[in-house]
């Protein structure tokens, strides 16, 4: 009994001591859930859960890729080949279409539906021709552009060989007349036609010179296009619907003219005109004849043009009298529609001299761009590179000088300016007794400037025994709004008797500013005897400012009212801006300014969560002069003295990066009613605010 007792203990024992024992392998991960595994490992008895026994998925994030799903035209690659659209479950009939002009030729193959390079359609009479589809305009290339079985029209000379290309185009019943290559000393006459397309065979190899001063006439005539040729100068009148595609004025060179009205092309009582890649460039005039005026190369005349496209460049302007007008060096506009998209004014030179040695010698010039009673809306057009000289000298007289650069816009005028650039250009005014220059201006007329560098320009301002008086863009009874304005690196220089400077942007008497996410970078003002009515002049009317960011600008001369703003008999709003490191210096200290705000007491100041820093008057302390002294808003309603910390001020102003730095006290310390695009509280300065660059 004791044995067996004895014996089944121990056989008790043994078996504890035994256990239990498996083989680990190896599972892998299913993040997606999709059955198949990814490369994440582990190596156990049992899956753990979310584990697999297979390591077979390509995307184990996604759980439509796997070995076992069907390919769909998505770029994924579902069924885990490696290609992401062979065997897709979604294909579609297409047609091959190499030149990509969406109409496609030869048989059907089955690819995926947006697939490059693959039209919904076999139309295509040439598919290694996109000029060459169904609808296309027929050119002048030996082709069959529009797919009807014809290729080009009628030519001249060769159809025509005893008519002149006017007597062609009259002659002809053809919807497209070409003119075959050549230099020919021929007009372009086009009067009452109908739906007449007349080209040239393209690059540049068709050229008209003209007769007797005309090149390229249109009148009376609607529905018809010019294109594919090089004319010296050209007009429309009295026409609609007419299409310039593709021409180029140039190689005009006048001399002795009394001026002209278009000096390169002139468009009269005309509706729906379009210029489509037009080209002005290359053209020398000398306008030396009595009071001579220049109107623009191109001159709008109770008209409406569509410009998409094209240059107005390397044109030279030399105007030699002592009394003359230029008013739109580029563009002339009287009761007039434009719209100008995508046009570049490049490297052109503008000098208008007047000389005597008793009287009067009296000179204006006003603007690239003069609009007098119309509208412009500018978009993406850069004004880059030219130059603008104005000399009105008189030994034993008078000589009166005057040149706005960009624009001149009077008389109930509208200008809309979006995008683009008036960038790296110089003016430059002197007389004897009193000159007058600024970058831009207007008079009784609307101005919205929106996503505009104003950037890197120079205007000199010299009288020899009078008054000099500069001004940047100023709006002289006007209304005007900007919105990512940036104003960076201008530079205006003045010297004279006496003068002033209204401002790098400003007005008077105008109908309200408002001005949304400026920034004002890098500006000098350099006078000797003239005053300075700041960097931003409000004269006469209301100034609503927001998220402005002015750093770094500086006032040096005789006398400055203020550093930064100048109210005369006029009112501010600021908000949500940073004013910092901007210098006033004056040679006379009884005509110094403040740093930062002039005031007369005449009209309301309101700033409010405004950040304030080193803003420096050599002559004076004060924040503000004039009614309140001794007034500085720093503490109260949201305005603070802190350094932007912005991103980057090292170099010149042009290459500073005037985001602010992670950090900066500035940002969520605007408004917190105004909000940023990612629904923080608004940051202060320009790059803050629902409307930040």
């Amino acid at each position: 009994m004791l044995l067996a007792i004895f014996a089944l203990g121990c056989s008790d024992k043994d078996t504890e001591d035994t256990g239990s024992s498996c083989t680990e392998t190896a599972w892998f991960l299913d993040a997606d859930g999709d059955g198949h595994g990814g490369a994440d490992r582990v190596d156990a008895c049992e899956a753990p859960s979310g584990y697999v026994a297979q390591s077979t998925d390509c995307d184990d994030a996604d759980a439509t890729a796997n070995p076992d799903a069907g390919e769909l035209c998505d770029d994924i690659d579902h069924d885990c080949d490696g290609d992401p659209t062979a065997g897709a479950t979604d294909l579609v009939p297409l047609f091959a279409d190499t030149d990509e002009d969406g109409f496609g030729a030869g048989d059907a193959q089955d690819v995926c539906p947006d697939a490059p390079g693959w039209a919904d359609n076999d139309e295509d009479c040439n598919d290694a021709s996109a000029d060459a589809f169904p609808g296309a305009d027929e050119l002048c290339d030996g082709i069959d552009n529009d797919c009807d079985g014809t290729a080009d029209g009628v030519s001249w000379p060769t159809d025509f060989p005893d008519d002149t290309l006017g007597d062609a185009i009259t002659a002809t019943d053809a919807d497209l007349l070409c003119i075959e290559a050549g230099e020919h000393a021929e007009v372009l006459l086009m009067v009452e036609k109908t739906g007449l397309t007349v080209r040239g065979v393209g690059g540049g190899q068709t050229i008209l010179t003209g007769i007797g001063g005309r090149a390229l006439w249109i009148e009376d005539s609607e529905d018809s296009v010019v294109g594919d040729i090089i004319v010296r100068d050209g007009t429309i009148a009295t026409s609609k619907n007419i299409t310039l595609d593709g021409v180029e004025f140039s190689g005009l060179n006048t001399t002795g003219t009394k001026g002209c009205e278009g000096c390169s092309v002139r468009v009269e009582h005309s509706q729906g005109i379009v210029f489509q890649d037009v080209d002005i460039v290359d053209n020398t005039f000398d306008h030396s004849g009595y009071n001579p005026r220049h109107l623009g190369l191109l001159n709008s005349y109770s008209s409406d043009i569509a410009w998409t496209g094209g240059r107005v460049a390397d044109n030279t302007i030399d105007q030699n009298w002592k009394t003359g007008t230029a008013a739109g060096v580029a563009v002339y506009a009287y009761d007039s529609t434009l719209e100008i998209e995508g046009v570049e004014v490049v490297d052109n030179a503008y000098t208008q001299f007047g000389e005597a040695t008793a009287g009067t010698v009296q000179i204006a010039s006003e603007g690239y761009f003069y609009l007098n009673a119309s509208t412009f809306t500018l978009t993406d057009v850069d004004l880059v590179g030219n130059t603008f000289d104005v000399v009105a000298t008189n030994s034993g007289g008078v000589g009166y000088g005057s040149a706005y650069f960009a624009w001149q816009a009077t008389n109930n005028s509208s200008l809309t300016w979006q995008g683009g650039s008036v960038s790296g250009n110089t003016l430059s005014v002197f007389a004897t007794t009193q000159a007058l220059a600024g970058l831009g201006q207007s008079s009784e007329s609307e101005v919205v400037l929106v996503d505009l560098d104003v950037v890197g320009n120079t205007v000199t301002c010299e009288a020899g025994t009078g008054a000099a008086a500069m001004s940047g863009l100023y709006f002289n009874t006007s209304s005007h709004s900007s919105t990512r304005l940036r104003l960076v690196d201008n530079h205006f220089v003045s010297s004279g008797v006496n003068g002033w400077m209204y401002g790098v942007y400003g007005g008077y008497d105008s109908d309200g500013m408002v001005i949304d996410n400026l920034v004002m970078a890098g500006n000098s003002v350099t006078t000797d005897n003239q005053s300075v009515y700041g960097l931003i002049s409000a004269q006469r009317y209301d100034l609503t400012a927001t998220n402005l960011t002015i750093v770094g600008n500086e006032v040096s001369g005789y006398a400055a009212s203020s550093g930064v703003f100048h109210l005369d008999k006029g009112s501010l709003v600021l908000e949500n801006s940073v004013v910092q490191g901007n210098t006033v210096y004056t040679a006379t200290e009884a005509r110094a300014g403040a740093a930062v705000v002039g005031w007369d007491g005449s009209g309301e100041v309101v700033l409010s969560y405004n950040a304030f820093s080193d803003n420096r008057s050599n002559q004076s302390e004060s924040f503000m002069q004039g009614t309140q002294t001794s007034w500085d808003p720093v503490g109260a309603d949201g305005n603070i003295d802190s350094d932007a910390s912005f991103t980057d001020v090292s170099g010149g102003a042009q290459g500073w990066e005037l985001t602010l730095a992670a950090g900066s006290a500035l940002i969520d310390a605007g408004d917190p009613d105004v909000s940023d695009p990612d629904g923080s509280v608004c940051d202060i300065g320009a790059y803050g605010g629902p409307e930040s660059l």
